[in-house]
């Protein structure tokens, strides 16, 4: 039992994580932009708009008011940028890390104070299998993943000596709303129309056959309430042997079996 803030819980892994956490007892001060309903009482909801400070600010305003310790703090941010590089605009490009870096962390900030204090508590953030591998056409969502990733790491050094525990997770598909709302770069220069369009579908294919978000919630909270445990999670088979292939194949070829993975 404890208490926790999952961000992005409207839907998808988010939602999934806040519903997980109730069952096992916790109180769950979910946020998102839009409000939802969830079957748990103990799970109470406060609007957030990850890309606006003072939202942010409000947010955690009111979570702190309601909680005098923060045991677990999730991070699920929600949408992605698709498009070739050359076809993505620098405004696109930036919106896209505005919700998934420069937001993240953030919403982090907020609350480090509280944990720093308090000596305790989990930091979970939501990563993907893109920040070990790149996927085609989704370059600023590959760079963005890769850089939280990065951030989470040097987190988990600096919050080390407080007790506080920073877990990545990198999966591959998981079957929530996101790829459906995927934002496509404005501008669609024909010369990338067939390999653009099909790599995006592969790559929304992956999500739709993916594991249940319910399934990916147990996974995460088995390795996230025990400790000692590994600061990133790879889950799913693809997840743990990216690594592996980026070490041990030549660059040329591991580069040529991903894109074949999305043509």
């Amino acid at each position: 039992m404890g208490n926790s803030v999952v961000i992005g819980a409207s839907s998808g892994i988010g939602r999934a994580l806040a519903e997980a956490l109730a069952a096992q007892g916790h109180v769950v001060q979910a946020g998102s932009r839009s409000p939802s309903t969830w079957a748990a009482p103990s799970i109470g909801w406060q609007p957030v708009n990850i890309t606006s400070l003072p939202s942010i600010d409000a947010f955690a305003k009111a979570t702190l008011a309601r909680f005098a310790r923060i045991d677990m703090l999730v991070v699920s941010a929600g949408a992605y940028t698709a498009g070739a590089i050359e076809e993505t605009s620098i405004d696109e490009g930036k919106a896209q890390f505005d919700t998934y870096v420069f937001g993240t962390i953030a919403v982090i900030q907020a609350f480090l104070p509280k944990l720093r204090e308090q000596r305790s508590g989990k930091i979970i953030i939501m990563a993907s299998s893109a920040a070990d591998a790149a996927i085609p056409f989704h370059g600023f969502y590959s760079a963005s993943k890769a850089a939280i990733a990065s951030f989470a790491e040097c987190l988990a050094h600096e919050m080390a000596p407080f007790n506080i525990d920073v877990i990545t997770v990198l999966t591959t598909g998981v079957r929530t709303s996101a790829s459906s709302k995927s934002i496509r770069s404005a501008a669609r220069l024909p010369v990338y129309d067939g390999s653009r369009d099909r790599a995006i579908a592969a790559f929304i294919e992956d999500q739709d056959s993916g594991m249940e978000p319910a399934d990916l919630a147990q996974m995460i909270l088995k390795r996230a309430q025990g400790s000692g445990g590994p600061h990133i999670i790879r889950i799913g088979a693809l997840a743990k042997i990216l690594p592996y292939m980026k070490l041990v194949l030549p660059s040329r070829l591991f580069l040529k079996n991903v894109r074949r993975s999305f043509e």
